[in-house]
């Protein structure tokens, strides 16, 4: 498919006629630009309006109502007013016209659609005759799907800067169904499945028929068993096959899960030195808690050391004052001898030695006071009790001081620690316990999901074969039933053949399906280092393509990095993906016989990527169209590239006019 001409009248923003011409063959690049809001995305809806008759495009971030027609032109007549768009465009050497028109009007201060209309024709004889082919919308339709499938549209028209093509092809499900479903029309894959069933089905409606006809108990009897084993055979694979995209949707679950504990070892490794530093940082200020509570235990005895100075005056003067009176003993000492008539002090016998009684009764006479010496014995000793107290006191005292200002040091210490390692983790306690519980529970559920799959696949292999095997059992026993009438020998012959097509088609699908995704494979590899920076070049050692056309990037240490690239990085892959696929489809040509339809396609690349782009992408495809904004095409970066490479056929500005409208203006390089 190669874009000529685009007429535009009364369409969005562009009052009146308006055309352009797309540039094909050696200067084959076409730059439309403009400021934001000119109308560039005014040209895309338009491309799309024509082909698809679409009033919405995928980009759209709501569903708000959009009018195609001008709304200068309703707002200012009052009238019914129509937009039209007319593409030319060229496929397989034949030329062809799609025009679309819309009437709309505008009553109370609301826009309505009064009619939609379609036409599809070629032109014969070197666009000298013209044949209208139809103008049924719906046949319109057909028509334009037949070259362009519209499932497969987002391949060639996009806009750059929201293509999500990566994370249908990466993640499975229903975006990557329906991609892989456009890869398959694309590549044709779709229309030998389609051939596939009909033979088949046809084979099936024929053996019927015959066993009908036939009349032979025993056919039938056969006919039917077919029957049920073709429906079991259909559904067992059916079954394997959902397993299969089951696998390999577990598999990238478990690679991903795998890529996250090694893109986070070193935090966790981290976490758990961090750990172990903080229990112990609890242990010590558990220990120094019960040394202080110790010391704190010792405050009231430590009072002694208060007056420790004055202990030792007290107990001098105690002293003095003992050796200064004459009643250095206590008088119960000396009433307690007289009256047990022994010394209470060295055991002597008064009765024996009177003199000594005598001596006794002398000093209990001159007895002065009668308990200071009684109380001076019991201060000097307190006194010697007390300072021998403080001295323990004072060594416990240093004990818990000096066990203190240890604990206080390990503890100052792992602080340290612990504040240098925290600095060192990235991620947060919650997404360290994520990957933990993802490394000790989900990753073992997920590879245990793909054994217990994979065991499921075999066993759905063995109930197949099983079941081929007896298909062919009773197609052979069908052909051995005898059959008189010619006519019916030669309809036998004929489902026979039908059932062989039909298995040659399926070979040809399996055969055909491997080699394309081997081929995309490879010329994806091809096409993206050619656009792609060296720096990139480093970072990404291999691409691979699974058998559900989904796409993993193998960094170089083995593991998928599809999750960590850029935008722009993802960009480059997409184009990749789609100018590889366009390739196969191609069949061997040199280029691609379709156009390559980019809005905003420089937003989120470099000027590396960039200026690889503007070389390589004009050799890899039949016609590349940009809608550019001035910050995507500057005289300092990618004019002098365009113009060094002499590939720019045309050129248009969309210029903004006061009254709101834009202008299709042609310009040079």
């Amino acid at each position: 498919m190669q874009l000529e001409k685009l007429k535009i009248s009364n369409f969005r923003q562009f009052e009146g006629d308006n055309v352009l011409e797309f540039g094909y063959g050696q200067q084959n690049v076409t730059l439309i630009k403009g400021t934001n809001g000119a109308g560039k995305t005014g040209i895309f809806r338009a491309i799309m309006f024509a082909l698809y008759g679409d009033h919405y495009l995928e980009q759209d971030t709501t569903r708000e109502d959009i009018h195609l027609v001008n709304s200068k032109l309703l707002n200012s007549t009052g009238l019914p007013m129509t937009a039209t768009v007319t593409l030319y465009f060229r496929h397989n050497d034949v030329s062809y016209l799609i025009k679309r028109s819309l009437t709309e009007f505008k009553s109370d201060n609301k826009t309505s659609v009064a009619t939609e209309g379609a036409e599809f024709g070629k032109f014969l004889a070197d666009k000298q005759q013209y044949q209208k082919i139809t103008d049924n919308i719906d046949q319109v339709r057909v028509e334009v799907n037949n070259i362009l499938p519209q499932n497969i549209r987002k391949f060639f028209f996009f806009d750059a800067e929201k293509l999500d093509l990566l994370s249908g092809l990466q993640n499975g499900g229903s975006v990557a169904k329906s991609i892989k479903t456009g890869v398959f029309d694309l590549l044709q894959l779709s229309n030998l499945e389609t051939a596939s069933k009909v033979f088949n089905q046809a084979a099936r409606d024929q053996s019927k028929e015959l066993s009908n006809q036939l009349g032979d108990q025993q056919f039938k009897e056969l006919e039917d068993k077919i029957e049920t084993t073709n429906n079991d055979l259909s559904r067992l694979r059916e079954e394997k096959s959902q397993i299969i995209d089951e696998i390999e949707t577990a598999k990238k679950e478990e690679e991903l899960i795998k890529q996250q504990i090694a893109q986070n070892r070193d935090d966790r490794a981290q976490a758990e030195i961090l750990k172990n530093k903080e229990e112990t940082l609890s242990s010590e200020r558990y220990a120094l808690n019960e040394v202080i509570n110790e010391a704190i235990g010792r405050i009231d005895d430590t009072a002694i050391d208060v007056v420790l100075g004055s202990v030792d005056k007290a107990g001098i003067k105690v002293e003095n004052i003992q050796n200064q009176r004459s009643d250095k003993f206590a008088k119960a000492i000396l009433t307690e001898s007289l009256n047990n008539k022994v010394c209470a002090l060295c055991g002597n016998d008064l009765s024996a030695h009177p003199e000594n009684e005598e001596h006794i009764q002398v000093l209990l006479k001159k007895f002065q006071v009668s308990e200071i010496s009684g109380v001076l014995n019991i201060v000097s000793n307190s006194l010697m009790s007390a300072n021998s107290s403080s001295q323990g006191i004072q060594a416990a005292v240093t004990r818990n001081y000096q066990s203190i200002v240890n604990h206080e040091d390990k503890i100052n210490k792992l602080e340290h620690e612990i504040e240098q390692i925290g600095s060192q983790i990235t991620m947060s306690q919650n997404e360290l316990k994520n990957i933990t519980n993802k490394e000790q529970h989900t990753l073992p559920n997920v590879q245990s999901n793909i054994s217990t799959m994979t065991e499921k696949i075999g066993v759905k292999k063995d109930q197949i074969t099983k079941l081929e095997n007896k298909l062919q059992e009773l197609e052979a026993q069908q052909e051995q039933v005898q059959i008189k009438d010619n006519n019916l020998k030669v309809k036998r012959d004929a489902v026979a053949r039908l059932k062989r097509i039909g298995k040659e088609i399926d070979q040809i699908i399996d055969t055909y399906s491997t080699y394309s995704k081997e081929q995309l494979e490879k010329q994806m590899k091809v096409i993206f280092n050619q656009i792609i920076t060296a720096e990139d070049r480093s970072l990404i050692s291999d691409i691979k393509i699974s058998n559900n056309f989904e796409l993993s990037v193998i960094g170089k240490n083995g593991m998928s990095i599809l999750n960590d690239i850029s935008m722009g990085q993802s960009q480059m892959l997409s184009l990749a993906f789609i100018t590889a696929l366009a390739t196969v489809a191609s069949k061997g040509r040199n280029n691609v016989d379709f156009p390559l339809f980019m809005d905003t396609p420089f937003g989120r690349l470099d000027v590396e990527n960039r200026t690889n782009l503007i070389k390589n992408i004009p050799n890899m495809t039949s016609q590349w169209v940009l809608l550019v904004t001035d910050t995507e095409l500057t005289e300092g970066t990618e004019l002098p590239v365009f113009k060094q490479e002499n590939r720019v056929g045309k050129v248009y500005s969309l210029n903004k006019m006061d009254d709101g409208t834009t202008k299709i203006v042609p310009e040079e390089i």
